[in-house]
């Protein structure tokens, strides 16, 4: 059964959760009270953006007291996927007081603060978790998420470039990448190496960020090409477009404003 858990942990570090949920799996067959097994399945589900499951299982793991932390943080990790912020908080301050090193709890931590706007408070936390793991690329992408929030563009746009530089296929850091250099007005950039499928709705939220930034012309040229390009038909671009138009007669198009506010996706790895 020692050779299990090992295997089991051994695949869950090189992300070959198939054969790690077997191996954990076949343990907690033979000994269903095996903390170690609970505490890898958790983490496996975690990954595969399971966290009601994930949950059970840390439940299981926090009863061995070496494995406590790392099972809280588990916890932790969980509740923020579901948005549960007030439940989790509690859990990560717990969890901070008695080992300070676990930078995905500090990466919790900051995810609950940004979403309270609470960007002081999160920008030390997702600075701590770097400080801990300087080759966590989700914590870069969420400090540049925080940053965008506060209409930082410029500094947010570093943080996605490291993200990236990091871990090349994070596709939320390559799309708020995009909106940041959108914000920026360099509008070509962002839509650079697009792929056809996903370009109607990047066309779209960089028209609505161009409005946001009072570039009316500009939106209102990105909203008709992403109805033009799009197979179907487009109702959030059409929309957009019949809005702004309706502003312009009014003489009411709106004031520029912050990504915030813009209705753009900029997305947090939970």
């Amino acid at each position: 059964m020692t050779d299990r858990l090992l295997a089991g942990h051994a695949a869950l570090i090189e992300e070959r959760y198939d054969e790690a949920e077997q191996a954990f799996g076949e343990v907690l067959v033979i000994d269903p009270s095996r903390t170690a097994a609970h505490l890898g399945m958790g983490e496996i589900h975690l990954a595969r953006g399971r966290p009601q499951l994930a949950l059970h299982h840390f439940a299981a793991a926090a009863a061995d007291p070496m494995l406590k932390p790392q099972a809280r943080q588990g916890q932790a990790v969980a509740l923020v996927m579901m948005r549960q912020d007030d439940a989790a908080l509690p859990i990560i301050e717990e969890v901070l007081a008695s080992r300070p090193l676990l930078w995905r709890t500090w990466n919790a931590r900051g995810l609950v603060f940004a979403g309270r706007g609470d960007f002081n408070q999160a920008e030390a936390s997702y600075k701590r978790a770097l400080a801990i793991n300087p080759a966590a690329a989700s914590v870069e992408n969420n400090l540049g998420y925080a940053l965008m929030l506060q209409g930082r563009a410029d500094t947010a746009l570093v943080h996605f470039g490291k993200a990236l530089a990091l871990e090349p296929s994070l596709k939320a850091a390559r799309n708020n990448q995009r909106m940041a250099l959108a914000w920026n007005g360099r509008y070509t950039e962002a839509i650079a190496g697009v792929e056809s499928k996903e370009l109607p709705d990047v066309l779209n939220d960089v028209g609505v960020i161009a409005m946001r930034r009072g570039d009316f012309r500009g939106a209102e040229a990105y909203f008709a090409r992403a109805i033009e390009t799009s197979p179907s038909y487009h109702a959030k671009a059409a929309k957009n477009l019949a809005d702004l138009r309706a502003r312009q007669r009014a003489g009411n198009a709106g004031a520029p404003g912050t990504p915030a506010r813009a209705g753009a996706t900029i997305t947090p790895v939970r």
